[in-house]
């Protein structure tokens, strides 16, 4: 993402901070063109898997997508989401 020079604050909307330990793929993307309450329920399968986090945007910087969602494993998402993949690895197991 800072290739791209954008950035962003984001708050944890849903799963448990503490699969973040287990995260090996960030997807970052934004809603597309319908409304938050279908936007959400298409994800809710999803995010109701355990060691899935779904990061909201507060505030960006630039263009910075405005969703990031954590998984241990690569969740599918719609194919109307335009994803950018991202791999992580936790650099200090807390």
């Amino acid at each position: 993402m800072a290739a791209s020079g954008a950035a962003g604050l984001y708050r944890l909307k849903t799963g448990q901070l503490e699969s973040m330990r287990t995260a090996g793929h960030a997807l970052w993307f934004s809603k597309p063109s319908i409304t938050y309450d279908a936007f959400f329920a298409q994800l809710r399968p999803i995010t109701e898997a355990p060691q899935i986090n779904l990061w909201l945007g507060q505030m960006v910087l630039s263009a910075a997508p405005e969703f990031c969602l954590h998984s241990a494993t690569m969740p599918h998402l719609p194919p109307d989401f335009a994803v950018i993949h991202c791999p992580i690895q936790a650099i200090y197991p807390a």
